[in-house]
């Protein structure tokens, strides 16, 4: 919001909850203490914070306030002797210069109190964010290590039986039967024929696994390669 008349500013400073913090001339005074009253008398800007009183002559200050719809801080503006450094061709050191410069920060502890709300609920979404990740992280990494150790499998097979691998592949505790079914009719097409070994569950866990000598139907490395090409293509996991 810009800068404002120092009636705005005195009609929220004194509807309550607003404390001093900080500034210019701001930090002679206790940290958070609360404004009790604020009022122009004879041009004079008079606020009492706490047990101290500021008084300060309202030529040349500027209020502004610090959100639009829900004000949140209000700054009082305006000039003030500061410590400046000299350049070095000027002789160098530390003189005072006057400067216009934030003289009072007010803070509004209930819009501080929302804010605070807010953002705690921004920090635990992001902590509940990560979690999710790190589960899916966790999840995608637990099933490359199962289908590395079921091509593992695969191969050693295939190897056992001379290049022939009387092979099927298997996912255990399938919770829906027509999942199954799918897989089954997905190896009938690769193995082209109707002698495909039935689908076979296993109540073990459900992440497991396997690749099984099922029944006496030859299958050729090529074809178990087939196989789990098609696998790997399907949503499965």
């Amino acid at each position: 919001m810009p800068n404002v008349t120092f009636s705005d500013a005195l009609l929220l400073l004194n509807a309550g909850e607003w404390c001093l913090r900080g500034g210019h001339d701001g930090k002679s005074i206790a940290r958070d203490a609360m404004v009790t009253y604020a009022t122009i008398e004879a041009d004079v800007l008079r606020i009492e914070c706490g047990s101290a009183v500021i008084e300060k002559s309202v030529d040349r200050l500027y209020a502004m306030v610090i959100g639009r719809d829900d004000p949140r801080e209000i700054h009082i503006t305006g000039p003030a002797m500061v410590r400046q450094q000299r350049k070095k061709i000027d002789g160098g050191g530390w003189h005072e210069v006057e400067r216009k410069t934030l003289l009072f920060r007010f803070v509004h502890l209930g819009a501080e109190a929302r804010r605070e709300a807010v953002r705690r609920e921004k920090s635990e979404a992001r902590r509940l964010e990560e979690q999710s990740r790190k589960r899916r992280d966790e999840k995608l990494r637990a099933e490359a290590a199962a289908a590395a150790e079921l091509r593992r499998r695969t191969v050693e097979l295939s190897d056992e039986a001379g290049g022939r691998a009387k092979c099927f592949i298997l996912h255990c505790d399938w919770k829906e039967r027509h999942e199954s079914k799918e897989i089954a009719e997905a190896l009938r097409l690769v193995f082209d024929g109707e002698n495909c070994p039935a689908i076979i569950d296993v109540p073990d866990t459900q992440s497991d696994m396997l690749a099984c000598v099922v029944s006496s139907v030859a299958i050729s490395a090529k074809q178990a390669q087939a196989a789990w090409d098609l696998y790997l293509e399907r949503p499965w996991f």
